[in-house]
């Protein structure tokens, strides 16, 4: 019977009662199961493709001619096989018309490869394709959205199907993004796990540029989506979530506000789809900013919270639905060409490695390198590891507990991907260490006579000299050899003052009193009036100062 309910017309017509019995994950895979089993009909190779033949009529007519076989018509038509080429004329999702079109592909090839090859390759790529691609909303995705979903996909394949070759799908993959480049126009993607020698995307924001951008949107952006912007760039920088994520963030989404710990609960919703299990997960946001970072984010979400709870925190004043996916990046982009004045390549996912190397520092290297590369002080280094491992903060589940706040299914693809800091981390032990060579071994790896060493008031101990006393001239020598003067630049260089970062998150500091407030707040309190709240509740419920409030609620047809 089950065989019966597998032909097409039978599939629809037991419609509901086969939905009932068979598993989700099979329900979902429909596409790729009918199209294997197509495939699984025995065939011979040589009927898949059109033949020319020999004319029987006389060579004074004509020497050949192409025999009119329905094979050859067919050929053109449907591509070799009607069952499957239909399956792009009917009403289907786009992911599946990109699978159906990718076997047509294959079974016109020049290269002829065997119906239980496309087989096998449906069975390495397909289920997880039409998974992971179901349900997306993919409008609007660029180059990186989908980058990420195939990492997303090789980890599931790797942790939960424990695929040890992970090159082999990622080649397929690769393969079938191709055709989706070719025929449905979606960007370029590289999938760095198809090429033999990995070659990852090393990006990381500094504290100074990421300070940079949040004071240039202070004082370019309108005050109305002021505070949204710079929030959702602060929760960017420090925690590390996906754009998507972000973006999908509802009110009802931050638990713990009212005790001022809140925590980001990542679930599905109608925007964002969370396809594994580790993905739904709790960001500890409470940990992960600073107490003014963290002070001016739970003042802006307390003011949408007049909204509704399922309002999309990210969202414009002027619409209910999240930004749109590209709006981010290309700001983040324009604001470091205007720092900078020079033209910035970089991808929004840069936050997200930035976030991961600034959390493995903060987690295992010295509070000295911490402090300096991720903008944390030295006491908030504490509050951050008690947050992220509880009390046991120098207990050994450091990496997976890295690994569950980004949602990776592998604390592997946490640390070969996303870490970039690991180089320096070792050097920073090794420069620390009391490390000794012989005075002529020295001078034979790196050059330097023993005349220079004197001349830099370097002290040898006996025969031998300690790496830590030539670290400066070493630093020098490798680093400085060609250039007159050190290049720098102040918005990449300079330090942080607490004093400033309170001013940059200070909302308070204008002196009209209406752009001091964003429109939400000043509806939500206007709207609290109305509703017969006291002007001391309504200015709570907004988050509006009592004093500023007093002075609202008094203006008329505001």
């Amino acid at each position: 019977m089950l065989e019966n309910l597998l032909s097409r017309s039978s599939f629809i017509f037991h419609f509901a009662w086969f939905k009932s019995i068979v598993p989700f994950l099979f329900w979902i895979d429909y596409i790729v199961s009918y199209l294997k089993k197509i495939l699984q009909k025995i065939q011979p190779k040589e009927s898949r493709y059109p033949k020319f033949f020999q004319s029987s009529t006389p060579q004074s007519l004509t020497l050949h001619y192409i025999k009119p076989s329905q094979l050859l018509v067919d050929w053109f038509t449907h591509g070799v096989d009607k069952e499957i080429s239909i399956l792009l004329t009917e009403q289907r999702s786009l992911y599946e018309k990109i699978i159906v079109q990718w076997v047509i592909l294959l079974l016109k090839s020049p290269k002829k490869p065997e119906r239980t090859t496309i087989d096998g390759y449906l069975g390495v790529i397909g289920y997880e394709w039409c998974y992971f691609y179901k349900e997306q909303d993919i409008d609007g995705w660029d180059e990186e959205d989908f980058a990420d979903l195939y990492e997303d996909i090789l980890e599931y394949k790797a942790v939960e199907r424990g695929n040890t070759d992970i090159q082999y799908p990622a080649k397929l993959l690769q393969r079938l993004h191709k055709v989706a480049e070719k025929y449905f126009d979606f960007p370029s993607v590289t999938i760095k796990q198809a090429k033999t020698q990995i070659k990852v995307r090393s990006e990381w924001v500094s504290p100074q540029a990421y300070y940079a951008t949040l004071n240039q949107i202070k004082i370019s952006i309108d005050s109305i989506e002021r505070d949204m912007l710079m929030s959702l760039f602060i929760l960017a920088y420090r925690t590390g979530m996906r754009k998507k994520e972000l973006l999908g963030l509802k009110i009802n989404d931050i638990e713990g506000l009212n005790l001022g710990e809140p925590s980001a609960v990542l679930r599905p919703n109608s925007y964002r789809k969370l396809k594994t299990e580790i993905s739904k997960r709790r960001v500890p946001i409470f940990a992960l900013l600073t107490p003014t970072e963290l002070r001016f984010f739970n003042r802006y979400v307390r003011s949408r919270r007049g909204q509704g709870e399922q309002t999309y925190i990210f969202s414009l004043s002027t619409d209910s639905q999240p930004l749109p996916s590209h709006v981010p990046l290309q700001l983040f982009k324009k604001i470091m060409e205007d720092v900078t004045n020079k033209e910035v390549g970089f991808a929004f996912h840069g936050f997200r490695h930035t976030a991961i190397t600034n959390l493995a520092l903060v987690l295992n290297a010295r509070s000295q390198l911490a402090t300096a590369l991720t903008g944390y002080s030295e006491n908030h280094i504490g509050t951050l590891k008690r947050g992220v491992l509880g009390v046991d903060a120098e207990g050994p589940d450091k990496w997976y507990a890295l690994s569950g706040i980004m949602g990776h299914l592998s604390i592997k693809r946490s640390f070969e991907y996303y870490h970039h800091a690991a180089t320096l981390m070792g050097t920073f032990e090794l420069a620390d260490a009391d490390i000794r060579l012989p005075a002529s071994i020295f001078t034979n790896i790196t050059g330097i006579e023993n005349k220079r060493i004197k001349e830099n008031n370097i002290i040898a101990q006996g025969d031998s000299i300690a790496l830590r006393d030539v670290a400066k001239l070493l630093f020098k020598d490798s680093t400085q050899r060609y250039y007159k003067n050190s290049i720098k630049h102040p918005i990449f260089t300079a330090n942080i003052f607490e004093s400033a970062e309170v001013k940059l998150f200070d909302s308070f500091s204008s002196d009209e009193l209406l752009t001091r407030y964003g429109i939400k707040q000043i509806t939500t309190l206007l709207k609290a009036v109305q509703n017969d709240y006291t002007i001391k509740e309504a200015a709570s419920k907004a988050t509006i100062m009592l004093a500023d409030a007093e002075v609202l609620g008094r203006v008329p047809n505001l």
